[in-house]
């Protein structure tokens, strides 16, 4: 009967091992769109000024700016999203490990301080992208406002 309930520990623990390593495997994804979004928006804008550099391209400049801050922020969300997902997930985990006889994870997890957490670096295209974005919205209202 003992081993049974090992088996099904085992059984659990990789389940939801994988699903944990799907929800990495998401968020993945959700950056690479998010990126190719904001990728896309700045090269529309920089074929409409060069289409069309007219003054009335600071009109479009400033609603790219607030579409790809809008987008950023939503990316910013979903990286935070995911963090507390995946937080649950291994608390989750280490519960279970607790009735296994080795804790990978719970020992991996003592070792996390040394190495910068993925969830700060992670943050830092979202803003950097942010940043320009912003720019372009500056621009856009100055131009369109400002420089006449």
């Amino acid at each position: 009967m003992a081993e049974d309930t090992d088996d099904q520990l085992i059984e659990i623990y990789k389940l939801h091992a994988d699903l944990a390593d799907r929800v990495s495997q998401r968020r993945a994804t959700s950056n690479q769109l998010h990126t190719s979004i904001l990728g896309g928006l700045i090269a529309l804008v920089g074929l409409l000024v060069r289409i069309n550099p007219d003054e009335s391209i600071s009109v479009y400049v400033a609603i790219a700016g607030v579409f790809g801050l809008l987008v950023c922020a939503s990316w910013l969300y979903t990286i935070f999203s995911y963090k507390q997902l995946n937080s649950i997930k291994f608390e989750a985990m280490h519960k279970l490990e607790e009735m296994l006889p080795f804790q990978f994870f719970a020992e991996e997890w003592k070792h996390q301080d040394k190495y910068p957490r993925l969830t700060i670096v992670e943050r830092i295209l979202p803003i950097a992208f942010g940043m320009l974005f912003l720019g372009f919205l500056v621009y856009g209202i100055a131009s369109t406002f400002c420089f006449k």
